[in-house]
């Protein structure tokens, strides 16, 4: 019986051409002048990061987009204080966007030439949220020494927000003793001497006897290795 013979089916010499031919010219544009990174847009950035922007912006300037890192950019903007997230993202149009997600504060004190929050200095222009907990303004008669004490008091904000204590307000007494008012009652810190061991001894306390304030009228950590309490008018100690 004579043998069938098979008809083979000729090769797509076109199909593969045309295949070749796009994806060639997609390669090309990807890699082309015509896809280098020309314009960004920052969202989210305050004025004093500007400068930081700029310079890491510059890296990728004139590259074309398919070789840029994306990545790389947002971990560089997270490095930024108050920035939660960052996120860049472009096209192959030569425009990208660089959009910074900030922290939101806890708390803010009202001090000579803006407000200070816990996570570091706020320009006074600044959009306050609502539910902020709002620190009173230190007494301009009191002269302290160096000015006001931005560091210590978002120190105290930092700790506050850490530990979650019911922290109302910071203020400083005439005699330029510095008092933490909360919510439960009153905790005398003093000076600012030694702040870091009068925190970590309040912290202490607070865990041991979380429900002290609540009979006392006053907390007294100046002396942090001897805290004394002072009991409410017509309490007994």
């Amino acid at each position: 019986m004579p043998s069938r013979k098979r008809n083979r089916r000729p090769f797509p010499w076109a199909l593969l051409l045309w295949g070749l031919a796009i994806g060639n010219l997609l390669l090309g544009w990807q890699f082309s002048s015509a896809t280098r990174l020309r314009r960004v847009v920052v969202d989210g950035a305050l004025p004093a990061e500007q400068s930081t922007l700029r310079e890491i912006l510059q890296s990728v300037s004139g590259k074309p987009w398919s070789r840029i890192n994306s990545a790389n950019i947002e971990s560089l903007a997270q490095f930024l204080p108050g920035v939660d997230s960052a996120r860049f993202e472009g096209n192959a149009l030569g425009r990208a966007r660089l959009t910074l997600r900030r922290r939101l504060p806890q708390a803010i004190a009202e001090v000579p030439g803006g407000v200070l929050s816990d996570l570091g200095r706020v320009d006074a222009g600044s959009t306050v949220g609502a539910g902020l907990r709002v620190y009173h303004e230190p007494l301009p008669s009191l002269g302290l020494a160096g000015g006001v004490p931005y560091r210590a008091l978002t120190e105290i904000f930092r700790r506050a927000a850490q530990e979650g204590w019911p922290l109302r307000s910071v203020e400083f007494e005439p005699s330029g003793s510095l008092c933490l008012n909360m919510k439960d009652g009153r905790i005398v810190l003093g000076t600012l001497r030694d702040l870091d061991r009068k925190l970590d001894t309040i912290q202490r306390r607070r865990e041991a006897f979380p429900n002290e304030l609540r009979g006392f009228a006053e907390l007294n950590v100046m002396a942090p290795e001897d805290p004394t309490l002072r009991p409410k008018i017509g309490t007994a100690r």
